[in-house]
């Protein structure tokens, strides 16, 4: 006698072949049989090309963005330095100072001399920051380019696009 609740075993389904999900086999490394579009940017060797020429460009765009950091913190270190010198210099300047218009003009010629100073290293910086940006993207776009025209390359009735 059967429990009321118990239900009936299933029995299990064998896999599907590839033939009944619809799928081709493939085995590890094997090429598709499509010699166009899309499907050959994902054969071994072609990949392995790319991926190869996008890591060349990565790492050159890595190596000349640290230049770049490393121009801009030399260049904000010298500065630094100027802005210090100046800095003892007026301090000199206001100790030998012996009117208030002395020291009214010690000062104010300092303050004129930073804010000018300020303002030609800011343009300076942002210059450096652009020539940095530039040299560092350069690499990347040559490869996408270079990407770029194999994609159009592919002829447009290829049956891989609807």
């Amino acid at each position: 006698m059967s429990s009321p609740t118990a239900r009936p075993v299933r029995k299990s389904r064998a896999p599907r072949s590839a033939a009944q999900t619809h799928e081709e086999p493939t085995i590890a490394g094997e090429e598709t049989s499509k010699e166009h579009g899309i499907a050959s940017l994902l054969k071994p060797a072609e990949f392995q090309y790319w991926a190869t020429e996008h890591m060349k460009a990565c790492t050159q765009m890595t190596s000349r963005s640290a230049e770049g950091v490393m121009t801009l913190w030399s260049e904000m270190g010298a500065f630094t330095g100027h802005r210090l010198q100046a800095g003892m210099e007026t301090a000199s300047a206001l100790a030998g100072c012996r009117t208030g218009g002395d020291i009214f003009r010690c000062s104010a010629d300092y303050w004129d001399g930073m804010i000018r100073s300020y303002a030609d290293e800011t343009a300076k910086l942002a210059h450096l920051v652009a020539d940095m940006t530039k040299s560092a993207t350069t690499p990347m776009e040559a490869c996408s380019a270079s990407a770029l025209q194999s994609i159009a390359s592919i002829p447009e009735h290829n049956g891989m696009f609807v």
